[in-house]
């Protein structure tokens, strides 16, 4: 006789797909409806290949960490650099929605006398949250984060049942033997990469940085000033509004559309040795059928101490 069930979170509970679904509709990423689908495809494959990776390497790390990176390969992958729609993505992930059969299951299930519960990798902090959005914490009896030393040392039960039966799946994406292992490297690599990123723009003074001589502002050498462009997604209103000015009938589109922008991209251009900033303004949400891009040189950065921004475009 069955006593109790126990379900996974990520992907059987929840819809892991929703994040990306509600942020969407918000009209202020109105160009991500674009390229959701895609990023939240690409975003739960990593997720479930680095956790794979992860514990078949013998390298723990937790699994909301391992959710930010699979996401920052996601919106990178599309060619997506906004730091504000990477934060909004995060944060709708603490409140996922359930598939909307999970209650009709979980009713059932107590209604039978049958005890519920979840064992996940996740943390009980994005579980209970999860639980709660979701409206399942009066279905659910127990939930369980898999101790560390049994996610770290690579003891995941259910994990392995899941690599073992993906194996197939695994080898027609990755390839075979040499090739895996390759991939695996240059994922980690990858990550590493990031991680020392963030720690240098931590590093760096609050306040404006410049890439030339001539103020009294803290001036970046050449090697940080590329690595600060390659760490940068944001690009506040105070700049796109200066570029706007320089350029009237974009300007009169943001005017127009309400101060809607399309898109942003920050990217370091090898030929000059420099950093090129710009956004997309559109007058498609007003009827008009007109898409501009405004860029130029991104001659100066504000740093927060937690990130940076561009903070002058010259165009």
């Amino acid at each position: 006789m069955v006593n109790i069930c126990i379900f996974d979170a990520y992907g059987t509970l929840f819809d892991v797909t929703s994040a990306t679904r509600i942020v969407a509709n918000e009209e202020e990423y109105s160009s991500f409806p674009n390229h959701s689908v895609k990023v939240s495809n690409s975003w739960r494959i990593k997720q479930l290949e680095y956790s794979w990776l992860r514990n078949i390497m013998h390298e723990y790390i937790d699994f909301w960490q391992i959710t930010k990176d699979a996401l920052d390969f996601a919106l990178e992958e599309n060619q997506i650099k906004n730091e504000k729609l990477r934060q909004r993505l995060l944060d709708v992930y603490w409140n996922l929605s359930a598939y909307p059969e999970a209650h009709d299951v979980l009713t059932t299930l107590k209604a039978n006398n049958i005890q519920t519960g979840i064992l996940s990798n996740g943390s009980n902090q994005m579980l209970n949250s999860a639980v709660v959005s979701a409206n399942l914490e009066n279905y659910l009896d127990k939930i369980k984060e898999l101790p560390e030393t049994i996610r770290q040392f690579g003891g995941l039960a259910l994990l392995m049942i899941v690599v073992i039966l993906s194996f197939a799946i695994l080898n027609n994406i990755f390839g075979e033997g040499d090739e895996l292992v390759a991939k695996m490297k240059i994922e980690e690599e990858r990550i590493a990469e990031a991680r020392k990123l963030d720690k240098l723009i931590s590093s760096l003074p609050s306040g404006i940085l410049v890439s030339f001589d001539g103020t009294d502002h803290f001036r970046l050498t050449d090697e940080v000033y590329e690595k600060v462009c390659k760490a940068t997604k944001l690009i506040p209103q105070r700049a796109i509004m200066g570029a706007n000015f320089l350029n009237y009938r974009a300007h009169e589109l943001y005017t127009m559309n309400g101060n809607k922008i399309s898109d942003t991209f920050v990217k370091w251009d090898k030929e000059k040795n420099k950093c090129f900033a710009g956004f997309v303004v559109s007058g498609e949400n007003v009827g008009v059928d007109e898409t501009i891009t405004v860029s130029g040189e991104a001659l100066s950065f504000l740093s927060t101490g937690i990130d940076t921004r561009v903070y002058f475009i010259k165009n």
